[in-house]
């Protein structure tokens, strides 16, 4: 993960990552989280306000316990012994975000980036770096490289499609 974060900083990149409970050591390398929780923001800036956030709304996390593993426990309804009180919980800390100052500091940070955003792209430097040609070989390369590395799934896709593609060609809708 530290490898990926120099990547993204050395080239000036942004890399989104969807991450399950990760460890101290990989939280220690974002800069940035969005923390959802049925469809809900939790928490969006800084990893290290995380903390803040939390203890500000009556959740602190423990001493010596994973910050992310508290912040699942806390916004994840399948940890709650009742359904209803575990979305509504979410609700509340959703509710409570949108109240907080970290939520104004977000709202910021979005109308800056709209405001940058606004340039005209033909003159951005956000183009693509290779044409639509290399990017084609690069994927149908890794496609094969794929497939021939796992013939039976190469052959079951193969079936697959074979059985389903004249089926497609003959059904009406």
């Amino acid at each position: 993960m530290s490898a990926l974060s120099n990547l993204a900083k050395k080239n000036d990149k942004t890399i989104i990552c969807t991450i399950h409970q990760p460890s101290s050591d990989v939280w220690k390398c974002l800069d940035k989280v969005l923390l959802l929780s049925l469809g809900r923001t939790i928490y969006m800036g800084p990893a290290t306000d995380a903390l803040g956030f939390f203890e500000e709304i009556g959740r602190p996390v423990p001493p010596f316990f994973n910050p992310p593993d508290h912040y699942l426990k806390v916004i994840n309804t399948d940890f709650s012994e009742n359904l209803e009180e575990g979305k509504a919980m979410v609700m509340e800390i959703s509710e409570k975000y949108r109240e907080s100052k970290y939520f104004d500091a977000t709202k910021l940070a979005e109308a800056d980036s709209r405001f940058l955003g606004s340039e005209d792209m033909s003159q951005s430097k956000y183009k693509h770096a290779n044409s639509v040609l290399f990017q084609t070989v690069v994927l149908t390369e890794r496609a094969y490289r794929n497939g021939s590395r796992n013939i039976l799934l190469f052959w079951i896709r193969a079936a697959m499609f074979g059985k389903i593609h004249p089926h497609c060609l003959t059904e009406s809708f």
